[in-house]
This record gives C-alpha cells, structure tokens and sequence, in this order.
C-alpha cells in the first residue's frame, strides 16, 4: 500500500518510526511475524515507545499482565489470581527463550 506523502514525511523525521518500520517491513518481507528470542523481543517493545522511561513501563505491564494463555495455562483460586502476575513471566520466557516465537 502507498503511504500519503504527509505521513511518509512524518515518519522519516523521527528515526525511531522508521528504525522500527523498517524491522517490521524486513520481518514481513521474510515471513517472521515478530523478533526471535525473549532479548530481542523485549528490546523491541521497549524501542516501540519515545523514552526509555516509557519503554520500561510497556515492557514491564505486557511481561506481568495476565493473558488469556496464561489463564488457560493453570487454574488457580480466586484469592490466588496475583500469581498469574508472576507465572506470566515464566510462561513467556518458556514460550520465547530461544528463537523464533512458538505458540
């Protein structure tokens, strides 16, 4: 698809856009639907935003926030539905650890 001149403009001033609009393009472009490895993906997310700062904070809610994988994953009782908080985590590192994404 043809991006509008405007925007084309806007995302060639902010080096960020395009550093991470081109990664995507050359994933695309290889068929890969996400960065391989845990590392890389969090880098990625982390990149994603304008400061480091916010990164951080992206990085952190989507690593501890509960998905509906995670929920699947194990039943737990009401009074321990923190825990998917800190089970979040492992999953992901299990799922992620070592290159490309596995479902």
């Amino acid at each position: 698809a043809e991006v509008p001149k405007e925007i084309g403009a806007m995302v060639k001033m902010d080096r960020a856009v395009a550093r991470i609009g081109e990664r995507i393009r050359a994933g695309l472009i290889k068929g890969k639907e996400s960065p391989e490895g845990i590392l890389r993906r969090s880098l990625y997310r982390i990149r994603m935003t304008e400061s480091l700062g916010d990164g951080l904070r992206y990085w952190t809610r989507l690593s501890t926030a509960p998905a509906e994988a995670d929920w699947k994953m194990m039943d737990v009782p009401k009074r321990l539905e923190w825990s998917y908080a800190i089970l979040r985590p492992l999953r992901l590192w299990r799922k992620y650890r070592s290159g490309p994404a596995r479902s």
